[in-house]
């Protein structure tokens, strides 16, 4: 069983932004945030987000299709550092997902939906997931979607 990833709001605005001394590989990444959520994962553009807790979970579980993850650090825009102490942000790793939608336990389908399997599903039972919705997606209907590409 897979199951596809639908943010319900904007439930962190923001940019992720990369920083390097030479154009060939990036030295440091960091996300200016506009607004902030305590979900564990995040979503801004095309980049996913997730704190240090869901990513040592993620890591434990072996999970296919869970590419390499950056570090990231976190900046606050003007209006959200007079409220909240940076010191208290909890630490956010860039994650990259390589895996094949429906078949890796971590994929991105064309339409750049997150796409997780059942082991995923119920490892984030547990976690603060409030701007988000999981909804039931059909196998048959992802594999569809890849073979258009042949």
């Amino acid at each position: 069983m897979f199951y596809k990833i639908r943010w319900r709001s904007l439930s962190t605005a923001g940019k992720v932004y990369g920083k390097s001394k030479t154009p060939w590989a990036v030295d440091e990444l960091y996300v200016v945030f506009d607004a902030l959520s305590d979900d564990d994962l995040i979503k801004i553009k095309h980049y996913y987000i997730v704190t240090e807790k869901l990513l040592k979970l993620f890591r434990e579980s072996y999970l296919s299709g869970l590419g390499i993850c950056r570090k990231i650090e976190p900046r606050l825009s003007g209006g959200l550092e007079e409220f909240i102490e940076k010191d208290k942000l909890p630490t956010y790793y860039l994650m990259k997902v390589v895996g094949v939608p429906g078949e890796d336990d971590l994929g991105v389908n064309k339409a750049g939906e997150l796409i997780i399997s059942e082991k995923v599903y119920q490892l984030l039972k547990g976690m603060t997931l409030k701007h988000l919705a999981i909804d039931e997606v059909k196998v048959i209907k992802l594999f569809k979607e890849l073979r258009k590409d042949i």
